[in-house]
């Protein structure tokens, strides 16, 4: 397609003085044009004939997704609901966007037009709209001849139905944590929530005196797919309960569980991201190592080897390598526990009683820290927990209705002692004075 244009002359005026040329379009024009080394009259390489006569096809749209499009509301947002194709000519296809208005009229954001012939028969790609994008429009055009049609059944883009699951937190025990009371004592409770849902907390472990809270408390929360990714953010909080005044924030974390949600949702099975995440990186590790170590040993063996090829040898020649690789692992090792017993023999000469002492201490923990860590499930892990400067969050939590309502009680008892403190005594002799008035009427 190629615009017609046309040379005018603007005709001098009061706000005009000097005669200007300008370019107004006219038309459009359609055509095709071919290039050859000659002429071929009796076998043309373009059918003309068939590029007049009108051919019926079908013509499917598949719109995907939008992005950048323009806010229409006051609040900055958009409602991009309403998606209309239609075209001023069957030849052209014209794609609009417009924002949804409960009250009143939509409003319209923007529009595409596509030509369809030119898109049959060329590759390039041809959009009208506006000089300012008003936001981008993902989608792809079928045009089909009705045979094709008939073989080919329309692609269904229709998202997977939505699907809830399941995050299951449990809360263990804590260590390292500050004190926020002034007699070094913690009421510690934990509170969780995944974004855009309740938050749930945990029992408050009482009188918490060396920062090692233990609950062994489970959350569930649920969710559902598709989700964005901003809802699938774990937020985790550690406060210090008190029954006078608002809790104390000690800490807080967040985790993205949103890739570990759309794992489960694709693959549908159960995911645990900390025993996949650690099982993925030990093994990696481990892995590493081995073939480090194989690698160094392959070096050990072959230095001053220049013999033939083991692999055309039989299976008898291949005992001796190994039987010496064994016993030179074996050497290492006697060697190196030898040295070990020597160095823990010279150090436990040397102690002093106290010495000695805190490390009994040190092992009965570190005993106690084992035990515990057996009865732990090996997808567990540890969260450091740091102080947030999400001020407004905090107020909110700590200036919420529990607040309102021990203030409310404070205040009733406040002025309920006030009351009987200053009307207390007139309000008695005056009960007084009406029972000796009582008794006396009684007594005539």
């Amino acid at each position: 397609s190629y615009a017609l244009f046309r040379a005018h002359t603007m005709i001098p005026s009061l706000f005009r003085k000097k005669k200007t040329k300008v370019q107004v379009q006219t038309g459009i024009f359609k055509g095709l044009v071919v290039v050859t080394l000659k002429p071929q009259k009796t076998n043309p390489l373009i059918d003309f004939v068939s590029l007049t006569d009108p051919q019926p096809y079908e013509v499917r749209v598949y719109v995907l997704k939008a992005a950048n499009l323009q806010p229409k509301d006051r609040n900055g947002l958009s409602d991009p609901s309403n998606i209309y194709a239609r075209g001023r000519w069957p030849s052209q296809l014209a794609i609009q966007v417009w924002d949804y208005d409960r009250m009143g009229t939509d409003d319209f954001i923007g529009e595409t037009v596509i030509d369809l012939e030119d898109r049959w028969y060329h590759n390039m790609w041809q959009d009208i709209g506006f000089k300012h994008p008003q936001g981008s429009l993902q989608l792809w055009v079928d045009i089909l001849t009705p045979a094709q049609a008939a073989l080919y059944e329309p692609v269904n883009i229709e998202p997977p139905p939505p699907q809830k699951f399941e995050i299951r937190v449990v809360i263990w025990r804590s260590e390292g944590v500050t004190d926020r009371d002034m007699n070094t004592m913690n009421d510690l409770f934990v509170k969780a929530w995944m974004e855009g849902t309740k938050p749930q907390t945990t029992d408050t472990h009482w009188r918490c005196s060396t920062g090692k809270g233990s609950w062994n408390y489970r959350l569930k929360f649920t969710v559902q797919m598709p989700m964005k990714p901003e809802y699938g953010r774990l937020t985790i909080q550690l406060w210090d309960k008190d029954l006078a005044k608002w809790n104390d924030l000690i800490g807080e974390s967040q985790l993205d569980l949103y890739k570990w949600i759309h794992k489960a949702f694709h693959e549908k099975r159960t995911v645990r991201p900390f025993k996949e995440q650690n099982t993925g990186k030990k093994g990696g590790f481990l892995a590493q190592n081995e073939e480090d170590e194989s690698s160094d040993d392959e070096d050990d063996d072959n230095e001053g080897d220049h013999g033939p090829d083991l692999e055309n040898n039989n299976n008898e020649q291949h005992k001796p390598l190994l039987d010496s690789k064994k016993k030179k692992l074996h050497s290492k090792l006697k060697k190196k526990i030898t040295n070990v017993l020597k160095e823990v023999k010279r150090r436990k000469q040397t102690l002093t009683p106290d010495e000695r002492q805190r490390r009994k201490a040190e092992k009965e923990s570190n005993d106690k820290d084992e035990a515990f860590q057996s009865i732990l499930v090996n997808d567990s892990d540890w969260l450091e927990m740091r102080y947030t400067n999400r001020e407004a969050g905090i107020s909110e939590s700590m200036l919420g209705p529990e607040l309102c309502g021990k203030l409310a009680c404070f205040v009733c008892c406040a002025g309920c002692l006030s009351f009987m403190a200053l009307f207390g005594a007139s309000i008695m002799s005056t009960l007084t004075f009406y029972q000796q008035l009582q008794n006396q009427k009684d007594k005539l």
